[in-house]
């Protein structure tokens, strides 16, 4: 039930993208848009504007997205692709189509494609218009692919529900006094943390917000669960390799109490 919503919007955009191409056939193919004659950006730019729907529920919900999402709607966009493919023949005379049936049609299309065609006709691709077919099906579908860029964000592991996070600001630790003034500093924020202190915590989180990003740093950084208020802070040495200085889940009483709107701007 929690990819309802998904399918449902993505399949929307996809219907709208499919309605504004058959209305557009006569005047403008956006679809048969080329770079360098055998990249598909104008079926890519489709796609995308098709999938878009599939982004903004999944942003919402903020779903899981697994590789078995992803092939489900790499799937939809193919069979949408050749729906639109479907409706245009639908709008045929009834008179063409009571001699032509749809792959002959399909088929026929397909081998009027041209190459070329800079103040000419181009030349017909015959057989080889099927590779077209391929490349523009293919930008078509490509757009489900952009949803994998869902699986670089944290999932939370009591919800399993994506995570929204931050990186709040940064520590200076270059001279031996920024050092000590930091160690300080951390040594406050792991004592808030131990205590459910949030007014220390958001004090120290917005002090770093202040700092510069240059020299030697402790970086801080804040993920939450926006349905189930579960946190995660990190404070870390920029230079890599090295452990956490701290490391702390937060339980939903604390990150209610935090400005996670103010920090998430």
């Amino acid at each position: 039930m929690r990819l309802l919503p998904v399918f449902v919007a993505g399949l929307l955009t996809t219907a709208l993208m499919m309605l504004a191409m058959i209305f557009l056939r006569g005047s403008l193919n956006i679809m048969g848009f080329y770079l360098w004659y055998i990249v598909p950006a104008g079926a890519i730019c489709i796609g995308l504007l098709a999938s878009s729907g599939y982004w903004l529920a999944i942003k919402f919900t903020r779903v899981q997205v697994k590789d078995s999402l992803i092939f489900c709607v790499l799937l939809l966009q193919l069979l949408a692709y050749f729906g639109s493919c479907w409706l245009n023949y639908r709008l045929l005379s009834p008179f063409l189509r009571q001699h032509v049936g749809f792959w002959e049609y399909f088929d026929a299309i397909t081998r009027s494609f041209t190459f070329g065609g800079h103040g000419d006709r181009g030349t017909l691709l015959g057989v080889w218009g099927y590779g077209i077919r391929v490349l523009e099906a293919l930008g078509f579908a490509g757009g489900a692919l952009s949803l994998s860029a869902f699986q670089l964000l944290p999932i939370c592991e009591h919800c399993k529900r994506q995570q929204s996070g931050k990186s709040l600001g940064f520590l200076p630790a270059e001279s031996d006094t920024e050092i000590a003034q930091t160690q300080q500093r951390l040594n406050q924020l792991q004592a808030a943390l131990d205590n459910s202190n949030a007014s220390t915590i958001t004090e120290i989180m917005e002090e770093a917000q202040l700092s510069t990003t240059t020299g030697s740093l402790v970086k801080l950084a804040l993920t939450w669960c926006p349905s189930c208020k579960y946190g995660h802070f990190r404070a870390q040495s920029i230079t890599s390799g090295e452990e956490p200085l701290i490391e702390e889940t937060l339980l939903p009483d604390l990150v209610s109490q935090l400005p996670l709107k103010r920090w998430s701007r």
